[in-house]
């Protein structure tokens, strides 16, 4: 591997999901083969924090009061970082922190930085279902984590990881890769996963990986991921890349292009670009060709593409035809179209029925919509929704789940819900 003289292992704290602002940061030089020398500062952000981030790094606007400002931080950072290979675990967030952060405060450095990642190095070394975070990476090679999300803790337990990386499988060679400080995004490199242009994007997603918010994103919704491969990036931040590619246009036309995908944040993310396009006949040829991969409900709930929903009359016969499809998810995206669209201003009894008669009941991301819909259109409509609810149009899963939908609508009037409660229990005891 590289000449492990020649590195500086960073770990910087944000205050917000952003990640253009550093309130803390820990640096470890390495000689020798091991941890040369320490660098740990609170840095003031001059800005709010979010409590989801207090939470996990017990920092805040409270306790860096009276740290330095990133400016004057600066003036010790930089030597440390100065020719040096940076490592961090999850680099790509590491460094565009530091690039944000340098760009806020008018400071100017080097326009590219070498860099290395110790979370692909591990997926590229460890089998396949290793645990990545660097946590279980350090408990794997019984490192001393003492302080997990401390700069300066974790920083260490970087170095420590990536010199034992590189002494267990010292003939692996990673070219580090180049980071663009100007446009806060890797450039065209040697990705140490996969070659292919579409691989810097899902690269970008693995250094963003949090296990802990993926447990809790699998806990929320199990029977959505039960088979669902996810490395717990937050939507805001997948939403961030779409609006800014690292590797631009060219990766993210690839990304779009590399179907299916492995990771659920990689088919959230595809959404998010759809989001984005402006010709509607381009955006309805890449949810043809993107939909069929698609069997998580939370991608058909993030896909809004204005380009659509802007323009009901144009596309409705469009969506008229994939109400009525066997791909479940076209079907779905379909029904949540309508629900957006027609339910307030051209809602009409056949939309309903349509929506009752799709193809794919049992499917969760059909089954999922169905519901939304029939809840929202109780709002207004709810003698007609009870009547479907008593009849036989539906599947007994989907008028409990419906009812359910219902009784948690704070625009539902109490004494409709009062009037549905009947039909609620008959509802439970047919799925005794």
């Amino acid at each position: 591997m590289e000449n492990t003289d020649n590195i500086a292992v960073v770990d910087f704290e944000m205050p917000d999901i952003h990640g253009s602002h550093i309130c803390a940061a820990g640096i470890c030089t390495v000689k020798d083969g091991k941890v040369d020398d320490t660098y740990y500062s609170l840095i003031d952000p001059q800005c709010k924090f979010d409590a989801s981030i207090t939470d996990i790094t017990g920092l805040s606007a409270e306790s860096v009061k009276g740290a330095p400002s990133f400016k004057t931080a600066w003036e010790d950072i930089r030597p440390l970082l100065e020719g040096k290979i940076i490592v961090a675990h999850g680099a790509a967030n590491d460094m565009r922190a530091l690039s944000k952060t340098l760009k806020n405060n008018g400071i100017g450095w080097h326009p590219r930085v070498n860099y290395l990642c110790t979370f692909m190095m591990a997926q590229t070394l460890l089998p396949a279902k290793t645990k990545l975070g660097l946590d279980r990476l350090c408990g794997r090679y019984s490192i001393e984590l003492s302080n997990h999300h401390n700069a300066l803790s974790d920083a260490h337990a970087c170095a420590e990881l990536y010199l034992t990386l590189c002494k267990e499988y010292p003939d692996t060679e990673f070219t580090p890769m180049l980071f663009n400080m100007t446009k806060a995004h890797s450039e065209k490199t040697k990705p140490p996963i996969r070659k292919e242009s579409a691989a810097i994007i899902t690269n970008e997603l693995c250094a963003l990986a949090n296990e802990e918010y993926a447990e809790r994103k699998k806990k929320s919704r199990p029977t959505w991921f039960s088979d669902a491969k996810v490395l717990g990036v937050t939507p805001e931040a997948m939403k961030q890349i779409a609006a800014d590619p690292p590797g631009g246009d060219d990766a993210a036309q690839a990304f779009l292009c590399a179907l299916p995908h492995t990771y659920f944040e990689e088919d959230f993310l595809h959404s998010c670009f759809i989001n984005l396009k402006r010709k509607q006949a381009v955006c309805i040829k890449l949810l043809e060709k993107f939909l069929p991969y698609v069997h998580n409900p939370y991608v058909i709930r993030n896909l809004r593409p204005h380009t659509l929903l802007s323009s009901p009359s144009t596309c409705k016969e469009w969506l008229d035809e994939k109400i009525a499809c066997d791909i479940p998810a076209l079907e779905a995206f379909a029904c949540e179209c309508f629900a957006r669209m027609f339910l307030r201003r051209k809602y009409s009894s056949e939309m309903t029925d349509a929506v009752a008669a799709m193809k794919n009941p049992d499917d969760i991301c059909v089954q999922d919509s169905q519901v939304r819909y029939f809840a929202d259109a109780f709002i207004r409509h709810s003698d007609e929704i009870t009547a479907l609810l008593d009849s036989d149009k539906l599947p007994d899963s989907t008028k409990r789940l419906t009812v359910q939908a219902i009784f948690a609508k704070v625009r539902v009037p109490w004494r409709k819900k009062e009037d549905l409660r009947l039909h609620f229990i008959s509802l439970l005891d047919s799925g005794k």
